[in-house]
């Protein structure tokens, strides 16, 4: 067979054959479909055509979209809501759980679905079924748990804290809940990579630590993009909404993105915070090298107080969401 007709022979294979196993083997033996990229140098492909290819195994639960699909109706009633969500009971126990935590403060108990929703409102209920959906799918994946666990804190706390400066920016203009939910999705490109290319981030991981700008550069130097196209094509491949879709896009270069900048922003100093053990003068420096803190009328000092809170209710949320 000709290496032409081989190559295209393999990719037919890739396109046509993923499963949510994921190990598969293509015709000839060759290696197998999980991890498939990374045996393939030689063939270019790009984040919205890897994420194409993969949706399979990335898909959101059907009881999300089918919460979505009554919430779009005007006349759907809370309880018809609830019905929804108690579809699932591990889901149903998680959200009570959480809106009856210290992250609400709520004074008495919520016992019901119908009752947290008029309580916290029903955008806010999507969030985090969205938010505990989204860490379902990708906890059943092969990869690796301690590395999983350390995305999910940094992504739990970096939601946290965009909750936080939610209530300090000055004219806001998210809902602390849609702040939460996009801290905690900001990385979600990082996890696709991970399953799909398991050595090569392996490697970049042990070279730049995985969670700064220089992991980002490593990336699309060794794959030709990054974390952020490959979460910006996912949440859009799961219609969700742009500013969650330019959150992941843009968090580490707010200054280019076209929508939701200010988002992208708070998005951006959200993820500082959370990932550094020292809010020192270099620090401070380095957050508001492109006058972020000034174009947001935020002001850095009270960085620290936002940390000690969002740090306050990481160990209940973190227990919550079962990390």
């Amino acid at each position: 067979m000709a290496a032409s007709t081989e190559t295209a022979k393999n990719l037919f294979i890739f396109q046509n054959l993923r499963t949510k196993e994921a190990d598969l083997y293509s015709e000839y033996q060759l290696f197998p479909i999980t991890g498939l990229l990374q045996h393939w140098n030689f063939m270019a492909i790009t984040a919205s055509e890897l994420v194409k290819n993969t949706s399979g195994i990335y898909a959101l639960p059907e009881i999300y979209t089918q919460l979505n699909r009554k919430l779009d109706d005007p006349s759907a009633s809370n309880n018809q809501l609830a019905d929804i969500v108690q579809l699932d009971p591990g889901l149903s126990a998680s959200l009570l759980r959480i809106v009856n935590s210290a992250f609400y403060g709520f004074p008495s108990s919520i016992i019901t679905i119908s009752q947290a929703i008029s309580i916290i409102g029903r955008t806010e209920l999507a969030d985090l079924v969205l938010g505990q959906s989204v860490m379902n799918v990708f906890n059943q994946l092969k990869i690796n748990k301690q590395v999983l666990n350390n995305h999910w804190h940094h992504s739990l706390l970096c939601g946290l804290v965009a909750r936080q400066m939610a209530g300090t920016v000055e004219n806001c203009e998210q809902s602390p809940e849609s702040l939460f939910v996009a801290g905690l999705l900001h990385d979600i490109g990082k996890l696709v990579i991970w399953n799909e290319m398991p050595e090569q981030s392996s490697q970049l991981i042990e070279n730049t630590g995985g969670v700064s700008a220089d992991y980002l550069k490593a990336e699309q130097t060794e794959f030709g993009f990054g974390h952020t196209e490959i979460g910006a094509e996912l949440l859009k491949d799961w219609k969700l909404p742009e500013m969650l879709i330019e959150a992941a896009c843009y968090h580490h270069s707010p200054d280019t993105a076209k929508n939701f900048q200010q988002a992208c922003q708070i998005m951006f100093i959200a993820n500082e915070i959370a990932q550094t053990d020292k809010l020192d003068e270099s620090f401070y420096k380095r957050v508001n090298s492109d006058q972020l803190a000034q174009q947001l009328n935020y002001d850095l000092q009270k960085m620290a107080e936002t940390l000690e809170i969002a740090n306050s209710q990481f160990a209940e949320m973190s227990a919550m969401f079962s990390l």
